[in-house]
């Protein structure tokens, strides 16, 4: 339990719970967890925390999580390598279970969303920003982390992370799967953020900032963490003339532009930060003004400063999607190769959405490779050739979290 003053909070699977008794986050039952960790009722509380975050109430949650996790979803439909059908097994689809409870396209689309991350245009394109962090702008903030992608890329390079959002159940699976690195905390964004002053180095925030309401108190309580001259990114931003599917509250360019004035803002469409990313560099300088072109786009890219310039992307000394252990990107699904020994993998976007979304990026992957045996041999060794180069360039084999592989360490209290 963390104390202060006026108030304490708990700290649930290692995840401080920082939300307001009453308000915006009082779907949280922050006193009770309390008095359940006091009676050392830690799994009581772990339950009632992930319960808490749900869309809807479910029955039946019993078992530790890690039985919930891997028994939660079958595979089906979908041919996919081991490794693949492990995590998906273990981790994202439970979104689908147990987060948005009943069948549905909207379902699939969310668990996509998760289970397919890698591969989504929203977050090359982030890394391709985030590319101009360096180890010595950390711990970097990760706004509306969900189940922390982000945080897993700059676990991986070795650059300490704080993960916040507002969703008790996405950062567990964060803090279980994708990140077990990382530090997760469960805040508001619309409350402030629970952080000493001038503390974090840079900060980026991924498809998130379009769903909080009172976005200058954001940028403000941010502009208080920041150290002088730190970076930060805003990316798959949405812009007002496509709502999209979920209720938010998105902004004109010309409403961005004044929002981050004091930031001086740079704009960048996804699909330029991807093209550069693919050729193998961070971001172009950006343009001052929202160019016409962005008008008519889905999303927006932003990097602005606090108080420091603007840094240029340059060449990647290695690709950032590749920093860690190495496995096949999701989207990428196996298909009969008749008699090679290998495995023939067929780029297959998950849903019709999706290859909408990351249309750009899709374009420039490669539609079939082969993976060789000994390529298959060294991945599941976690070697690495020179005959894998290729394969990484062209964004086959990604950087994947250690749930990917099955391999699952649970260091919380629970």
């Amino acid at each position: 339990i963390l104390r202060c003053d006026c108030a304490e909070y708990p700290v649930v699977a290692g995840i401080p719970i920082i939300l307001a008794p009453r308000g915006p986050g009082a779907r949280m039952p922050v006193r009770a967890l309390c008095r359940m960790i006091r009676a050392g009722e830690y799994d009581r509380a772990l339950q009632t925390a992930a319960e808490s975050s749900l869309t809807r109430p479910t029955r039946g949650f019993r078992g530790s999580l890690r039985d919930r996790i891997q028994g939660a979803f079958a595979p089906g439909g979908r041919k996919r390598l081991p490794a693949i059908d492990r995590w998906v097994e273990q981790s994202a689809v439970t979104l689908l279970e147990r987060r948005f409870p009943g069948p549905g396209a909207l379902n699939r689309e969310i668990r996509d969303y998760f289970v397919f991350r890698p591969g989504h245009a929203e977050h090359v394109a982030a890394m391709g920003l985030a590319s101009v962090i360096r180890a010595d702008d950390a711990p970097v903030l990760d706004l509306g982390a969900g189940a922390g992608h982000m945080a897993a890329h700059f676990c991986a390079a070795g650059i300490p992370v704080a993960a916040i959002d507002q969703d008790f159940f996405l950062l567990l699976i964060g803090r279980l799967i994708v990140a077990p690195q990382a530090c997760f905390v469960c805040c508001n964004l619309e409350e402030g953020l629970p952080f000493a002053d001038q503390h974090f180095g840079a900060t980026i925030c991924v498809n998130t900032f379009h769903f909080v309401r009172n976005k200058a108190h954001l940028l403000g309580s941010l502009g208080r963490v920041l150290r002088q001259g730190s970076p930060l990114f805003f990316c798959a931003l949405r812009q007002s003339h496509n709502p999209g599917a979920f209720r938010n509250f998105a902004l004109p360019p010309s409403g961005y532009a004044r929002l981050f004035e004091e930031f001086e803002p740079r704009f960048f469409s996804t699909d330029d930060v991807v093209d550069r990313y693919l050729d193998g560099g961070g971001p172009r300088p950006g343009d001052a003004r929202v160019p016409d072109d962005l008008l008519r786009a889905t999303f927006v890219e932003i990097a602005g400063h606090n108080g420091g310039h603007h840094r240029a992307g340059r060449s990647f000394d290695q690709w950032p999607h590749a920093l860690g252990t190495l496995g096949v990107n999701p989207v990428y699904q196996p298909v009969p190769s008749g008699d090679q020994p290998g495995i023939q993998l067929r780029l297959s976007p998950p849903s019709e959405l999706f290859a909408a979304d990351s249309r750009h990026l899709l374009e420039r992957l490669p539609a079939e490779t082969y993976l060789a045996p000994e390529i298959l041999e060294d991945l599941e060794a976690g070697r690495r050739s020179d005959a894998m180069q290729d394969l990484i360039r062209s964004m086959v084999l990604v950087q994947l979290p250690p749930g990917y592989s099955g391999q699952v360490e649970h260091n919380g209290p629970a």
